[in-house]
């Protein structure tokens, strides 16, 4: 059997964690998922090209904002990601600790901070939540009398959660008008459970949707998770990482211009079922190098899946002291750098 990856493939999942979970862990973990495919619809709707973001990551920076969230607020943060009992800040500790503790088997850095308007008084209560739970923090600076020294600060704290490859993400306008800021930071890299061989690494032609681009092609013959799977007409296949707790899953559409028909079928139960009929077989990979960077601006993709109060409204009486947070705008980043080499 072989599968080249020669045109372009949706890499769905980066995270299989082959851990015994606590059953609020898995309802999490179950939860992550569907809000997963949900924002994927609504950033390919917006984004053309390649895309790479972590929902995880996104919903764990959310929910370090709806643990200060009252009322209404909560009500549509809770819906939009998917919380429905009282453990939602255990689990994601729980979740962290487990991706923390990576033993030099690959890279992986989540890290998540809030930055505040200076004139709150932040609730001890809250600050002391985001450490124990989420292991971040929360820095007061003045967005409105210093906003050049507010971006210069929250970019220096990206630079060094990116490992340096990115260095601007936040201008001086976009904190002008900001209340809180929520920036949340990734960086990536694995080493293969079973690793290519750079001497059998050559130039080969790789399909987007609109060009064909020349580009390094890894190959590996060995015995991986594989399966065909019709309702999704598409080849899926299981590349784990060293020491099999994170894995990446390849889903390469059957036709050339199939993506969007894959595309419209993913969602958690698609996917969930398509994994579980995986089997193991000896095959052939073609595999591109690739180093992928992305920025988003999350605010508009939030809000139309029904999160607009935190944008928009009040009702964060859980992060500051006197009245509540009246947050007139949230500015939510999340930085992404992904690597796929040898």
């Amino acid at each position: 059997m072989h599968i080249q990856c020669g045109f372009l493939l949706a890499i769905i999942c980066l995270g299989a964690l082959h851990v015994t979970s606590s059953g609020n862990v898995k309802q999490l973990a179950r939860a992550n998922g569907q809000f997963a495919f949900k924002l994927y619809k609504k950033v390919t709707a917006r984004k053309h090209g390649n895309v790479f973001f972590s929902p995880f990551s996104i919903s764990t920076a959310l929910s370090m904002t709806y643990a200060g969230a009252r009322g209404r607020t909560a009500s549509e943060m809770r819906r939009v990601l998917g919380f429905r009992r009282l453990y939602v800040h255990n689990s994601f500790r729980s979740i962290l600790k487990i991706l923390r503790k990576t033993k030099g088997q690959y890279t992986l850095a989540v890290a998540n901070r809030l930055f505040a308007q200076r004139k709150f008084k932040i609730l001890k209560t809250y600050k002391r939540l985001l450490y124990r739970k989420y292991f971040a923090g929360l820095d007061v600076l003045d967005f409105s009398r210093n906003p050049s020294g507010a971006a210069a600060f929250i970019n220096r704290w990206i630079k060094k959660n990116t490992n340096k490859k990115i260095k601007k993400m936040v201008k001086a306008r976009d904190l002008r008008n900001a209340v809180l800021v929520l920036a949340n930071a990734i960086y990536f890299q694995g080493f293969w459970e079973v690793p290519f061989n750079k001497k059998y690494t050559k130039p080969g032609i790789f399909h987007s949707i609109h060009r064909r681009k020349k580009v390094p092609m890894m190959h590996l013959t060995a015995e991986f998770a594989f399966s065909k799977n019709r309702y999704l007409n598409c080849l899926i296949l299981e590349l784990p990482y060293k020491g099999k707790r994170l894995s990446m899953y390849v889903f390469l559409p059957k036709k050339r211009n199939g993506l969007k028909y894959l595309e419209k079928k993913l969602n958690y139960r698609s996917v969930t079922s398509a994994l579980d009929k995986l089997y193991k077989t000896k095959i052939a990979v073609t595999l591109p190098k690739f180093k992928m960077t992305m920025k988003m601006q999350l605010r508009k993709m939030l809000m139309a899946m029904g999160m607009r109060r935190a944008f928009t409204h009040l009702d964060f009486f859980g992060i500051a002291r006197g009245g509540g947070m009246k947050i007139a705008r949230l500015v939510c980043v999340q930085v992404n750098v992904f690597h796929i080499s040898h």
